[in-house]
This record gives C-alpha cells, structure tokens and sequence, in this order.
C-alpha cells in the first residue's frame, strides 16, 4: 500500500520554524508497480522487471529501500522479498498474509491466520522467523518499531459476540501472554456499535491518537463499518463516523492532529461519499464535500489542503461499476475553497491520489476500461506527465481500486518527515549528542537528518544510528553517525562518524 508517513519529533533548532525540509532529488524516487502480472521498478528513466512468478501483488518497500517484500500466487498467500543486493527473490513464510515492514528496520511481520510473526530479512534467502502473539486478529507496527498494537477477533458465543480487545505487544513476546499488555476493550454489541474486527491501526503525528475503523461481519462491513478515535493513553474513545472499511479512506495530516476522512454508508462508491475533517482534541469537525458530488479517495498535500479524487454522484439506478468516472479536484482547509484541477477525456478518470510530500510531488492513476497510467506532477498539478504507461489496474470491488495492490512508493524520508512536534522520541537525546558532534567536526548548515534505528550489539551494549545532509557553499554530502552506549546506564562507549 503507499506508504502510510510516520512523523517525528524535531530535534535540530535550525529547523524548528519550519514544517518541512525538502533535501532530496526526484531522481532518489522509487516506485514499485505490477505490470502483466510481474513486480517492475522504476527510478528515474530505467524501468527493470524483478520477477517472472506471475502473479505477484501487493508491493511493499522496506524502510530503507533495500527490499520489497510482495505477495504471489493463485490466493496470493506466499509471501516474498526481493534483494537489491543479490538481485533476487526468497520465500518468507507459505500461507501468510498482512506483511508490514518495521518503521525503523529490516524486519517483516507478517500473520498465518491469527499469528503474528517476524523476520529478520537478510540478502541472503532464511526460513527462520519469531511467533510474537497468538489470538491477533489485526496489527500495526508502533511508530518506534519496537513493538505492535494488536486487536483481537471476536467470538460468536451463546451469549453473543465477545468484544475486540486491543493490546501492546513488545518485539520480543515470543508468543508469550504475559508479555502482552491490555490497552482498551471496545464497547459491546448495540443498536449503535457492533464489531468483530478492526482495520490496522494509524497514529496521530504527535503519536496522542490513534484512529481505526471498527468492523463488523463481512457482509455488513461492505455497507457499513466506524472510525473510531483512541487517545494514546487509552483515557478518550469516540466513535465518530460511519464509513466504509477502506483503510485509504482515513488520513492524519502531516504534522497536525487532524484525521480527514469519507463517510458514507453503502457500497457503491457514487453514492453519499463525502470527505470531512476531524481537528483534536477538540473534535471540531468540517464537512468539505461538494453538493452533487462524491468523493473516492484523498490525499494530504500538506496541513491545510488535500488533494482528491471526486465524481458526479449517481442519482439513478443502481450500478455495479460507477458510470461517472472522477477527476483531481484541491479543497482548502482554511475556507473551504474547492478547485477542479484535472479535465479527464470521456471515458477515463482520474483515482488514486498521493502525495510525495519531501519531493514535493502528487501522483495518480489515469485510467480507463482498458488500461491504467501512473501520472505525476507538481503538487498544484502544474507539470503533468505520465511517469510510467501501462500499470495492472488495482483490484476492484464497486468501483473502488485498491492501488495499494499494485504500486508502492520508495521516496527517503518519507517515512520520517520532519515535523515541529510538542514530544520527544526515545532517541532524540541520542540526536542532540550525534547532531553537535557533527557541527563540531564539520561547521556546516544541517538541512536534513534521518533516524537510522536502534541496534542490539550486545545484551549490555546498544547503538543508535543517524544520518545526517550537510550543505557547505556548494557542497552538499551525507554523514552517518553510529553512537555506541551501555543500555543499563546510557554511558556512551563510542561515537563514529564517516561521510557517505
């Protein structure tokens, strides 16, 4: 699926009067996509073919653009990762699903029915992966990688339907119950909530809220499904929305706690599908759809303005597969300004919006009947091109493309925007330290930084790893620093750093 952006907090004083800091070049850009079947890179102009095990689908970068793990075969539960380094393929796990690679490093989860696994993803090919938790029905990485938020199924009792129960499950669990701590139980069956499952689960920028959509059965989850809202803490729950369960159709803003979202009941998506917007903790909400219309996907472009994807609403008869197709429309937060910005010909439409906030660049699928072209442009659409012909058309269900099942975007950073936030994250002291020791060794502008993640070296001794863009005059070059330190005492051990 695109990538869903993870912010963090800020640490460089140069930076904190702005939002953002753009200190890459289109041509550090990837994007994976499905094409007859087959996994395809592209970067820059050259486009090269991974895999011949058609078919293959749902691709998905690591986070530091070393692998992409995908799914293949006829039920697409085989699960494999392809190295950039070998140039090759392995089988992770026969019979899985839901992957998702850590935030902060090479590992993979991945589910087999209701256990959740882990791997170590190396170049070369392994069989070995870690039971973490047993009874999970859904998850989602924590923004530091170092655990998972998870939510039970419910069960079907005499008595009626159990409820989901969500829970705090460290990296290490080992399949352990002990280790798996309580967050929140969801309210009961009622006349106004009823679930047996969630959706995975997204944080808030500032990492106060988490917002998830509770489903219910299968067949009622089609037309009807909530968004709910959960402080960090556990303390505030809301139900706040009926929509349906597509995890596309609910985003936070980039740097604020505002969740926008489509509400609407019913399957056909040319129907009552209206975007809105959520400000917290005030939960003041903003209505942002147009009379007439519906919308059919979204993306932020930045904290006051989105980008989307909107249709003529069908009046008529009920259709299977919408007749009116959508183009790219801009709607401002601030006064509710709406523009058209896309005029697609008779017959094709516009879908699937996303932004690539660090390069500051929207991409979409143009399509028709026939076939799907990934586009690009500047984040006003100015500069419009086709970035790549021929894409598998993402699977459909009533008119809604999961693009996710095709293409995924590598872009760096941008899972780590830079963003003035009110927290710090458990590293930010070891930031501070590897953040003056190179101003110190090179008295340059500090434009951008990246946390590398957190390794185990020893049982006693652990490191945090950085990346730092120096500009001097005209120079423009990248550090990393690796600082070493005792785990029980935080007395560093050893600090290096070398230009790359």
């Amino acid at each position: 699926m695109f990538k869903l952006i993870v912010l963090i907090c800020c640490f460089l004083p140069t930076l904190l009067l702005s939002t953002h800091v753009y200190a890459h070049k289109d041509e550090a850009l990837k994007v994976a996509f499905i094409r007859g079947g087959e996994l395809w890179v592209k970067q820059a102009d050259k486009e090269l073919q991974l895999t011949h095990e058609n078919p293959v689908f749902d691709p998905k970068w690591s986070y530091n653009g070393a692998f992409i793990a995908y799914s293949s075969g006829k039920d697409a539960d085989s699960i494999s990762v392809y190295s950039f380094k070998t140039n090759k393929s392995y089988s992770v796990a026969k019979g899985g699903s839901h992957y998702e690679w850590a935030p902060t490093s090479n590992i993979l989860a991945f589910q087999i029915q209701s256990l959740l696994n882990t791997t170590n993803v190396h170049d070369e090919p392994t069989s070995h992966f870690e039971n973490v938790s047993f009874g999970v029905g859904n998850y989602s990485w924590l923004p530091d990688g170092k655990g998972f938020l998870v939510s039970s199924s419910a069960s079907l009792l005499p008595t009626g339907w159990t409820q989901i129960g969500l829970f705090l499950v460290p990296l290490d669990a080992h399949a352990d119950p002990a280790k798996a701590k309580p967050l929140y139980t969801l309210p009961p069956e009622s006349k106004d909530f009823f679930a047996v499952s969630t959706s995975s689960f997204k944080w808030s920028a500032d990492g106060k809220w988490i917002a998830f959509v509770a489903e219910p059965t299968a067949s009622l989850a089609s037309d009807q499904s909530t968004l709910c809202l959960l402080s960090a803490d556990a303390k505030t729950f809301k139900t706040v929305a009926k929509m349906l369960h597509y995890e596309d159709w609910f985003q936070w803003a980039p740097t604020r706690s505002s969740i926008a979202y489509i509400q609407g009941e019913d399957r056909q998506i040319d129907r009552n599908k209206r975007l809105k917007v959520i400000d917290l903790p005030s939960f003041k909400e903003s209505s942002l759809g147009a009379k007439g219309y519906v919308d059919q996907g979204f993306t932020w472009i930045n904290d006051q303005a989105i980008t989307l994807s909107r249709a003529k609403e069908n009046l008529g008869a009920y259709n299977a597969v919408p007749k009116n197709l959508p183009a790219l429309f801009k709607v401002q937060l601030a006064n509710n300004q709406q523009k058209q910005l896309t005029y697609p010909p008779k017959n094709s439409g516009d879908f699937s919006p996303f932004s690539l906030i660090n390069s500051q660049k929207l991409t979409w699928f143009h399509s028709d009947e026939k076939l799907s072209n990934l586009w690009t442009a500047n984040l006003d659409v100015s500069k419009a091109r086709e970035l790549i012909h021929n894409v598998d058309l993402g699977m459909s269900y009533y008119g809604k493309i999961f693009a996710n099942s095709v293409i995924d975007w590598y872009e760096p950073d941008d899972k780590k925007t830079i963003a003035v936030l009110t927290g710090e994250p458990s590293y930010a002291k070891w930031g501070k330290l590897a953040m003056s020791q190179v101003k110190n060794k090179y008295q340059a502008d500090i434009v951008d930084y990246k946390h590398l993640g957190r390794k185990e070296i020893s049982p006693k001794i652990a490191e945090e790893d950085f990346k730092f863009w120096l500009r001097s005059g005209s120079r423009e070059f990248g550090v990393f620093v690796q600082i070493r330190f005792e785990s029980s005492t935080e007395k560093v051990q050893s600090i290096s750093i070398q230009e790359g």
